[in-house]
């Protein structure tokens, strides 16, 4: 959507750009004209100037870089290498295109290719952070969160933005590193203390950590933020059946459930409440409902079957 102002901008330029205009203006003002589609995420239309641009401009630089962004945007990837590449030729010492390209390999699944782009892109200029961070993105699509981690690191160093530490934290957390993702996600709260997601994940690792009255505590935080959210309802359930508070355990769970029913994990969490509370069939009512809607979740069936045991066990002694 295009707001007012931004539309009379647009036809200012266009109504310019029909002007007897010198070349090198029509082209400022096509970019322009492209810049503001894109912007506005109006890729189509932000294609068909920059396209006008390189008629005019074969060799502007800008113009085919942001075709790559577009194309790559589009899912035409072979297009995007193609914009790429001539925009790389034209200013061999520019790391965007190259580090754009690495960035489109590694989404290809083109992860060798992709790291020889961004090493590329490292030769020319070791201060970029989204260098840094693509780097990081291609070890998570490997598995390698060690290697993500130090990356994230080097990324921070430059540009000590919130979605790198939240990252990081992820990648801790795939490496059991709770105390030191639980750091990440403090960061996180700190640079942006209205990321709702950052502040579930930050209450969840210190429930990991055995931390369960500050796990409330952050986890209301997130639902300040956004009050249906589930998540968080699910981390105070679970530390709340941790010390032994049950009745406000299933209070909560029952809100997780309310706002995320479709969720299995709420289902499998109300299971183990109930089972606590000493009520097995309504604990084996709400696995079977989490089962079904997700056949292979462990925990679930785990619990049923030492359920079933337990059952048989009181009824025949053996």
């Amino acid at each position: 959507m295009i707001n007012i102002v931004d539309k009379i901008k647009l036809y200012v330029y266009i109504i310019l750009r029909m002007l007897p205009v010198g070349n090198h203006f029509r082209l400022w003002l096509t970019k322009e004209i492209g810049r503001e589609y894109y912007s506005k995420k109006l890729f189509l239309k932000a294609k068909n100037e920059y396209q006008k641009a390189i008629k005019l401009n074969a060799k502007d630089y800008l113009s085919n870089l942001a075709l790559g962004w577009i194309s790559k945007n589009e899912g035409f990837h072979e297009e995007a290498i193609q914009y790429y590449s001539y925009a790389m030729a034209l200013d061999p010492c520019r790391v965007e295109p190259i580090n754009d390209l690495g960035l489109l390999y590694a989404d290809m699944g083109a992860y060798s290719q992709a790291m020889k782009y961004f090493n590329k892109a490292l030769e020319l200029n070791k201060d970029v952070d989204s260098i840094f961070n693509n780097i990081a993105y291609v070890y998570e699509l490997e598995g390698d969160y060690l290697n993500s981690i130090k990356y994230l690191s080097k990324a921070i160093e430059i540009n000590n933005i919130s979605t790198y530490y939240y990252r990081r934290g992820i990648a801790k957390l795939k490496r059991n590193m709770y105390s030191e993702a639980a750091e990440d996600f403090k960061k996180v709260s700190d640079l942006d203390p209205s990321n709702s997601v950052n502040l579930f994940r930050y209450g969840a690792t210190l429930y990991r950590l055995g931390l369960f009255r500050d796990a409330i505590d952050i986890s209301r935080q997130a639902l300040s933020i956004k009050r249906d959210y589930h998540l968080p309802y699910i981390t105070i359930a679970s530390s709340y059946a941790e010390l032994g508070e049950l009745d406000e355990a299933l209070k909560y769970i029952d809100l997780a459930i309310k706002f995320g029913f479709d969720d299995p994990s709420s289902h499998y969490n109300k299971g183990y409440i109930m089972y606590l509370k000493g009520n097995n069939q309504q604990a084996l009512k709400e696995l079977l409902v989490c089962m079904k809607m997700q056949p292979d979740y462990n925990d679930a069936k785990n619990l049923a079957l030492k359920i079933q045991r337990e059952e048989r066990f009181d009824s025949t002694g053996q």
